[in-house]
């Protein structure tokens, strides 16, 4: 569970970096967000959202990959400068 919808994007963009995938938010709204894998063909994606009758976002639907990567990401596109600095602070 995450107090904002900000912290639940950077924890699943920390877990891509993580795992070497890069995911792109694809469906934005107020109250859920759907981040999927930037490979084609790829069924990778994230769900998150707010319970009704709640004030947390939770990560409800995580669909795996279904590629090996071939060669490891020295740069990793999901990585920002706003990311590196919260990661720097908490």
């Amino acid at each position: 569970m995450f107090d904002t919808k900000k912290k639940s994007k950077y924890a699943v963009i920390k877990w891509a970096m993580s795992t070497q995938r890069v995911f792109r938010t694809h469906i934005p709204s107020p109250t859920n967000y759907t981040m999927k894998c930037v490979e084609t063909g790829c069924p990778g994606k994230v769900h998150g959202h707010v319970p009704k009758y709640h004030i947390h976002w939770v990560v409800t639907d995580v669909f795996p990959h279904n590629y090996v990567r071939k060669n490891l990401l020295v740069n990793h596109p999901n990585l920002t400068s706003t990311l590196i600095a919260q990661l720097m602070y908490t």
